[in-house]
């Protein structure tokens, strides 16, 4: 509505430019951070100057809103990403783990098997008398 996005990745609202930088790249020259974006691992940029008062009335906004600091959400985001990595390995050894026992447990069925078909063999072989 009353933002419209450039295509060098600058994004107009109400007549002044914010850039939406992403993680490693470099500020454009004469603008600092507002806000970053955990979730999406980027910095909005403003004009040096303004960018200290648009990102203290969005953390007040926030606070205002949650309750709690944009600070604490972005830790509690975090813990939620290292909890989910942390239970996908463990999820992912539980089923390397049961892929190697299935895998044990069939080779001893498959040895099994061929132990009884050997026999079987040989039993006819004596029947027939060619061994």
């Amino acid at each position: 509505m009353g933002q419209s996005r450039l295509a060098s990745g600058a994004v107009i609202r109400r007549g002044v430019i914010a850039w939406e930088v992403a993680e490693c790249e470099l500020l454009p020259r004469g603008y600092g951070v507002a806000w970053w974006y955990v979730h999406k691992k980027s910095a909005i940029c403003l004009p040096c100057g303004l960018h200290l008062i648009i990102g203290a009335a969005r953390n007040a906004y926030v606070w205002f809103v949650t309750r709690r600091t944009p600070d604490a959400i972005e830790r509690a985001y975090r813990l939620g990403l290292q909890d989910g990595r942390r239970s996908a390995e463990l999820s992912f050894a539980r089923r390397l783990q049961s892929a190697e026992q299935d895998a044990f447990e069939r080779g001893m069925l498959a040895e099994q098997l061929s132990v009884g078909i050997r026999e079987e063999i040989t039993a006819l072989r004596v029947e027939i008398g060619h061994a």
